[in-house]
């Protein structure tokens, strides 16, 4: 049923109030409000198995990183208008009326529900797991409540402009908000790039004030003849291509390539062609199970060919690389020639 307001009535327009009572979008927003809370509650208390979600469920949950860009310019531009009311700022920010805001702080809202909604999908997905992905799904579903909370207190000044009170309560929650998307968006970014992505490449003079040390100068190139083959020579292969997403914090698929034991889940020794792991990266790049996945650093033919060689010769663990006798390219490739 649709609200009529008369043409008349300035203070119920400006409160959004009819003859009757609070207007039919007035009742709605809260209402909408609370449907949504809950269902973020429900989805942070329920944990399903991963085979559990239907095949849908699962496709959806691939859009979440299509989704999450949405929430994090909207509820910034809302933040930024919103404190074009206060006095100190009002020369440098436009005075955007308040409906405007109220507007982009419900678009922010929806969007990060839905994006929490779909995170909370390929969290649950079986492609995914370890203590990362918990804090960035934790962190996604408490971006969206607050955002939620910041819409509602968005309806109620907008209901009451002249509120000091409730204006200063929705820029307080519009603030606390963006502080959980850059602190969601830190967490998802570990997850993609590893935890020390954000600090490698900063300056000498930086890491400290970051809590980091300082860059250490490259290490002299070791002789590799005399050491163990799995921790001198393959496992620094896995740990520039795979360990990124395969490990404590990510195990995405299930499957962590750390240690040794860890890596021979994924090898049949002795059956190079036959070990996951080395299917998987041999596969063509287009191919969706293909790993590592586009976007992400190939290995090189040669270190393909490391690989298939370790493992043809019984993926040995501790046996010093001279006894192996690797073949020429393969010496030539780890500069034993």
């Amino acid at each position: 049923m649709l609200c009529n307001v008369t043409a008349n009535s300035n203070t119920h327009a400006k409160t959004g109030t009819t003859a009757n009572g609070p207007c039919c979008a007035c009742r709605l927003g809260p209402f909408m409000v609370l449907l949504l809370l809950a269902s973020l509650g429900f989805l942070l208390a329920y944990q399903p198995r991963p085979d559990a979600l239907p095949e849908l469920a699962r496709f959806a949950g691939r859009f979440h990183v299509l989704v999450l860009h949405f929430p994090i310019g909207l509820l910034t531009v809302a933040a930024m208008l919103s404190l074009g009311h206060w006095r100190p700022l009002a020369q440098l920010l436009p005075a955007t009326p308040p409906p405007v805001v109220t507007w982009l702080g419900g678009a922010g809202a929806l969007s990060a529900w839905l994006a929490a909604v779909l995170g909370w999908l390929l969290a649950h997905s079986g492609d995914y797991a370890g203590p990362a992905v918990q804090r960035h799904l934790y962190a996604g579903l408490a971006c969206a409540a607050a955002a939620l909370v910041a819409w509602a207190l968005a309806q109620a000044w907008a209901n009451r402009p002249e509120s000091a009170l409730r204006y200063r309560a929705m820029v307080a929650s519009l603030l606390i908000t963006n502080a959980l998307v850059i602190l969601a968006g830190h967490w998802g970014g570990i997850l993609t790039h590893g935890e020390k992505y954000l600090w490698e490449a900063a300056p000498a003079w930086l890491r400290p004030l970051a809590g980091q040390p300082p860059p250490s100068p490259p290490a002299p190139r070791a002789d590799l003849s005399g050491q163990p083959i799995y921790p001198a020579v393959i496992a620094p292969v896995l740990r520039q291509y795979c360990v990124e997403c395969h490990n404590e914090q990510k195990a995405k698929g299930g499957l962590r390539l750390e240690t040794y034991a860890e890596t021979m889940e994924a090898v049949k020794a002795g059956q190079p062609r036959e070990s996951e792991l080395l299917k998987r990266l041999l596969l063509p790049l287009k191919d969706e199970d293909h790993m590592p996945p586009p976007g992400k650093p190939q290995p090189k033919p040669a270190d393909l060919a490391l690989l298939e060689w370790w493992i043809a010769t019984g993926a040995p663990e501790k046996t010093p690389l001279r006894e192996l006798n690797p073949p020429p390219p393969i010496k030539q490739h780890l500069g034993l020639e």
